[in-house]
């Protein structure tokens, strides 16, 4: 007699489910297609997904292109900008310039020929022209003061400072207004 160590009672069926391969194989074909259905939902599922995840990614990376494009747009215009000013600024100079070729010829004409003239300052606004100079002595000193002011464009004459240096010359700075526009105009 044949002795089982299962209890008896474990052996009983349980009621409403049985397995049984016939069962699975009489019903194969519809488990092979749910499972393709199941694969090909899980597969559509990842690529919707990661196509979403990626279309996300395009979004954020173009988001950053037109953020740097327009940074750089942004250096491009301010450095056009400043060039933009440095040029206005350029023509303002060049439109309002002062030609000083005419108070050449007013020293070129008024200087007396034993003084030299060392430094000649003009201020354009005041038409004031600080001149300083070299005379052999007094007297001619002198004389070129009279020829400043006998010059009819000449309104003022003033000598600030003059003296004598160690070789007997007479250092001299002189003032002179000029009375026309035309030497200081552009």
């Amino acid at each position: 007699m044949p002795t089982s160590l299962i209890p008896k009672e474990t052996h009983k069926e349980r009621k409403g489910f049985s397995f049984s391969f016939a069962k699975i194989r009489s019903n194969a074909p519809i488990i092979a297609v749910s499972l393709v259905l199941l694969i090909t939902t899980g597969i559509y599922g990842f690529f919707v997904f990661h196509g979403n995840n990626l279309e996300q990614q395009a979004q954020v990376l173009d988001q950053e292109r037109v953020q740097a494009l327009s940074q750089s747009d942004t250096a491009a215009r301010l450095l056009v900008t400043n060039f933009a000013l440095r040029a206005k600024e350029i023509q303002g100079l060049l439109l309002g310039r002062h030609t000083p070729s005419l108070i050449f010829h007013f020293l070129e004409d008024s200087t007396h020929p034993s003084v030299t003239l060392s430094r000649i300052s003009l201020s354009f606004e005041s038409g004031e022209l600080e001149i300083q100079g070299v005379a052999g002595n007094y007297r001619q000193l002198a004389e070129q003061i009279l020829i400043w002011n006998e010059h009819p464009n000449v309104q003022n004459v003033s000598v600030s400072q003059f003296d004598t240096d160690t070789s007997g010359l007479l250092r001299f700075t002189a003032t002179v207004i000029l009375s026309s526009e035309e030497y200081v105009k552009s």
